[in-house]
């Protein structure tokens, strides 16, 4: 048992809390119904000396009173007691001035000099040097002087009956208090390791599921009510982890197919021994720009963008177009910057040039010919894309949005799906989202919509 209690302790369990705190709850319940009886049977002796005494020091007074204070006037009995040394009872007189005017013995002056400390009240001592005797100093009426009498005593036979109780008493809780707090503390393990077997034989399930097993949940029928919510949780978290699993070997499959048709296109034009150059080098940039994408939807799933850029959106966006429009102007089309409303960015600003360059490529690729790209800045803090091309046909913008997915619209315009998915993304990490709406006169309006102009 005592090795059990070893193993608890070292590893910090449930159970070993469990168990330390129960054995201190238990020594605290039995501290607290045995000390009040302890301190009773201490007052009820300390009540009985104090009788005693008050009736050695009444008899005392009430013969001084009558005949003065001289030991040889004492009534015969009282007499022999206070001449005997060895039966423990002693008395000393002084006057108002600390002079002793008698006294029993020859030394029980200076063993109740302590009585002199509370001449005008009763006053209850223990003689120093004496543990066996009891004092009590009070002032007492002779004639018209005010004197001082101790007297003390050994402990009556009531209370050394009383004290003894309490020795026997003291002793009987040490002897079988210790063993039942044993046995008790065995029995709270015993009850708290078999009041735990659901719980490890539910983590020993946890522990075994793996990336092969993760459809599988928990069962909490055998568990208590209280671990039930950690159960709900972990079998809530493994449901999303099956779906990002899930969705992650989707996405590599998806990567793959979308490579694979480029590069068969690359490596069938090279051995063809009459390769186009410039449509290699046109296949060569398109996979260019798909890694590339994929390394940055890849990043954005990863780990978190950094927010400590501060620039107007103003300023971003016209940046970002001035890189683009030799490309735009290139293939025949137009693009044109309003600026309704400018507002602040705390942001990457990177990141967001890269959610917008998405939009802007995105509205050319599905532009007619000789089109114009409109790109507005506000009202609000909104930067929105729009373009005269088919619109959304229906689709729904969250579904356009997934990785490698083309809406209808799509057949026959070069692209890889990732643009918008890499646009939400950001706006996610920047607390905004991504809005898509067709156009009033044809085409499509996408939106990077921001929750604040602090975002």
């Amino acid at each position: 048992m005592l090795a059990t209690l070893a193993q608890i302790w070292r590893h910090r369990s449930l159970q070993g809390r469990l168990a330390w705190r129960l054995g201190l709850l238990f020594l605290a319940s039995v501290a607290v119904g045995i000390l009040p009886l302890v301190v009773r049977l201490e007052e009820a002796g300390g009540v009985v000396q104090r009788k005693v005494l008050r009736g050695q020091a009444n008899e005392l007074m009430a013969v001084f009173n009558h005949g003065g204070l001289s030991l040889d006037r004492l009534p015969p009995d009282l007499a022999n007691r206070y001449a005997l040394e060895e039966d423990g009872v002693i008395y000393a007189v002084w006057d108002q001035h600390g002079r002793l005017l008698t006294q029993s013995l020859p030394r029980a002056a200076n063993t109740l000099r302590e009585a002199l400390n509370q001449p005008d009240t009763e006053y209850f001592f223990r003689p120093p040097g004496e543990p066996e005797r009891y004092g009590l100093g009070t002032p007492i009426k002779l004639g018209d002087r005010t004197l001082t009498l101790a007297v003390a005593q050994s402990p009556t036979a009531d209370q050394k009956i009383i004290n003894g109780l309490l020795d026997e008493f003291v002793r009987d809780i040490l002897l079988f208090g210790i063993p039942v707090a044993l046995i008790a503390a065995a029995i709270g393990v015993w009850t708290i390791r078999s009041s735990l077997t659901p719980i490890q034989e539910v983590s020993e399930e946890a522990a075994a599921i793996g990336l092969d097993r993760l459809d599988h949940r928990l069962d909490g029928k055998n568990l208590p009510s209280e671990v039930l919510p950690l159960v709900d949780a972990f079998n809530t978290a493994l449901a999303r982890l099956e779906g990002s699993f899930r969705h992650h070997r989707r996405f590599i499959a998806d990567a793959a197919h979308q490579l694979r048709t480029p590069l068969a296109v690359v490596q069938a034009r090279l051995e063809s021994g009459e390769a186009d150059m410039t449509a290699v080098r046109a296949d060569v940039r398109r996979l260019s720009r798909l890694v590339a994408q994929l390394l940055s939807l890849s990043r954005l799933s990863g780990t978190p963008l950094p927010r400590t850029d501060r620039v107007m959106a103003g300023e971003l966006t016209a940046g970002e177009l001035v890189t683009l429009a030799p490309f735009i102007r290139s293939l025949g089309k137009s693009i044109e910057l309003e600026v309704v409303e400018d507002f602040p960015l705390v942001c990457n600003a990177g990141a967001v040039a890269e959610a917008l360059r998405n939009l802007v490529e995105n509205a050319v690729a599905y532009g007619p010919a000789g089109g114009m790209v409109e790109v507005r800045v506000g009202p609000g803090p909104i930067l929105s894309v729009a373009d005269r091309g088919p619109g959304l046909q229906g689709e729904d913008p969250l579904t356009l949005a997934e990785p490698f997915v083309r809406g209808a619209a799509g057949a026959g315009i070069t692209g890889s799906g990732l643009g918008l998915a890499i646009a939400m993304e950001i706006m996610r990490q920047h607390g905004g989202r991504l809005a898509a709406r067709d156009r009033h006169g044809g085409g499509a309006l996408f939106s990077l919509c921001f929750e604040d102009k602090a975002a």
